[in-house]
């Protein structure tokens, strides 16, 4: 009998198999199931936690499941943090170039190290995140054969690891034809060092604890040179804080990369300012400038190099955000609207939005930025008059202001501002521009922009297609009889009477609103929310110490 059962569920399973492939899907070729199978694996390794979950897809059929085995690339990617995955990865990744990634607490030492001494030579890209000592990273390398790491290109250490004698045994294994073309380290280097010979991705940090030259530098202005001309396709150049030599006289002429697509730098603005002059780069290059400015002399210095940055090249911003802290400025644009901030409702309007002002997000969105320029300056060392914030505001826009399609506007502010009546009728030009989150004492002279001072026909209005109104942390402060939400009111109404009406208006965290209020609005505005913050003059001691400002 159960001989007969399992010949019966044998066949059973045969008829199964064949009438899956008999499904429109298995129809697809192996290499456009195994294409899909990849880009669904590299989703699932966003979340690290998650890499594994691409997995299901050999748990549908077994042709699916055949398709992933004879795909030895599939199995490169090693999850640390699934020690019982790791012999079986191993295996079903045959001859494959292998990834390791490790996390804070992915992998213990003796394991790692028996890895990589195992498989060293078909090692293509190993990221520490953490988890390991500098002392135990430096004995991963100390016992493996000199030039054995034939395959590896990609090399990340975590921030901690500030000694040049790991770099110094890592160099030793790649020996001399290097295959590394991506280095993220906060190690001890100077630019004299063969590692940097040939490669197409650089991020390198200053650690607090690491040797410096006698200048404090990482080595001259012509070690500087000479080792971005041994890079010749160099995309990416990430410099922190300190590794920018010191400027020196030259008459060299400057070191061209054709290729470069990111430019990330931070440093004094002599230093900054001194290596864009020395360099050379397309005009599409997407750049993150941080300027720390100690004479103003600088601004006009700064000001003329963002110049370079100008090109017909360039793809146009369509979302622009502005940040002002107490020592900083702070651009940043995108070339798309923000996707994480919007979210079509099918009830309403095709052009009704609805948006979310959340911080942490906008944080994330930052690193998909298509170009950031801040000027940061010490209050101690250097205080700026308003006109010299406003002529650095003003240039550092200059790659953002003339191009026309921008349509979203994030404006934030943690101090009192300076007149901004000739930034923000440039920014009221741009015709498209239909969305605005404002947060902060900014509202106020926003607000002053928005107004119509008389009819369209006599005088061209700012903002014509503003629809969308996003504000956040704002005091309306009554002053006598008077509330300043009426102010903000009798601009909205203005503006619906020639058409400009507003379709959403969301307030968030913003003081000394009412029930009454709001329901005063949605008789200018299409669609009204609040968070329903109300407070009342008794829960403050002092009255005087508001001033909204407008």
């Amino acid at each position: 009998m159960k001989k007969t059962i399992g010949k019966l569920s044998a066949r059973l399973a045969e008829r199964a198999a064949y009438r899956n492939t008999l499904a429109p899907i298995n129809r697809l070729p192996d290499l456009l199931l195994y294409t899909i199978f990849s880009c669904f694996q590299k989703d699932c390794r966003i979340r690290p936690w998650k890499s594994l979950d691409w997995i299901r897809v050999t748990h549908v059929c077994r042709e699916w499941r055949g398709i992933a085995l004879d795909h030895a690339t599939l199995w490169t990617y090693i999850p640390f943090h699934c020690q019982q995955w790791i012999p079986e990865t191993i295996k079903r990744s045959k001859s494959a170039k292998l990834t390791f990634e490790v996390l804070t607490n992915d992998a213990k030492f003796h394991t790692l190290k028996k890895l990589i001494r195992q498989h060293i030579s078909r090692l293509q890209v190993l990221k520490i995140y953490g988890g390991i000592a500098e002392q135990q990273l430096q004995k991963l390398f100390d016992d493996l054969p000199a030039g054995s790491a034939t395959q590896l290109q990609c090399l990340q250490f975590p921030p901690d690891v500030q000694s040049g004698a790991t770099i110094t045994a890592v160099q030793r294994c790649l020996g001399s034809t290097s295959s590394l073309k991506e280095l993220d380290v906060s190690c001890s280097l100077d630019w004299t060092s063969e590692i940097f010979t040939g490669l197409t991705h650089l991020s390198l940090y200053r650690g607090s604890r690491q040797p410096r030259q006698p200048d404090g530098t990482l080595g001259t202005q012509d070690n500087f040179l000479s080792a971005l001309q041994r890079m010749p396709s160099l995309r990416l150049l990430h410099l922190g804080e300190g590794c920018l030599p010191i400027p020196e006289r030259s008459t060299s002429n400057p070191v061209n990369l054709p290729y470069l697509q990111n430019l990330y730098l931070s440093d004094s603005s002599a230093r900054l300012c001194n290596a864009l002059r020395r360099i050379t780069f397309p005009g599409t290059v997407q750049p993150r400038l941080h300027f720390k400015i100690s004479q103003l002399a600088e601004v006009k210095e700064i000001m003329q190099l963002l110049g370079a940055f100008k090109s017909a090249d360039r793809p146009a911003i369509r979302r622009l955000k502005v940040r002002w802290e107490t020592r900083s400025m702070q651009l940043t644009g995108w070339t798309s609207s923000p996707r994480s901030q919007e979210t079509k409702n099918d009830e309403e309007d095709e052009d009704l939005f609805e948006f979310k002002f959340e911080e942490e997000k906008e944080e994330e969105d930052e690193e998909d930025c298509y170009f950031q320029v801040e000027v940061s300056w010490s209050t101690n060392q250097l205080r700026l008059q308003e006109e010299h914030k406003q002529a650095i505001l003003m240039g550092i826009s200059y790659i953002t202001l003339p191009a026309p399609p921008l349509t979203v506007l994030s404006l934030s502010a943690s101090e009192p501002i300076f007149d901004l009546g000739k930034y923000f009728k440039a920014l009221g030009r741009q015709p498209e521009l239909h969305t605005i989150f404002v947060k902060g004492n900014i509202f106020w002279p926003l607000l002053q922009s928005i107004a119509l001072m008389s009819s369209p026909e006599k005088n061209p209005p700012n903002y014509p297609s503003l629809r969308h109104l996003n504000v956040r942390m704002i005091l309306f402060y009554p002053k006598g009889r008077h509330h300043p939400f009426q102010d903000l009111q009798g601009i909205l109404e203005v503006r619906n009477k020639y058409g400009m009406r507003l379709h959403s208006i969301d307030f968030g965290e913003c003081q000394f609103l009412s029930e009454e209020n709001i329901a005063a609005l949605r008789k200018t505005v299409d669609k009204v929310t609040w968070d329903e913050m109300e407070i009342g003059l008794s829960d403050f001691e002092d009255e005087e110490d508001f001033d909204y400002g407008f």
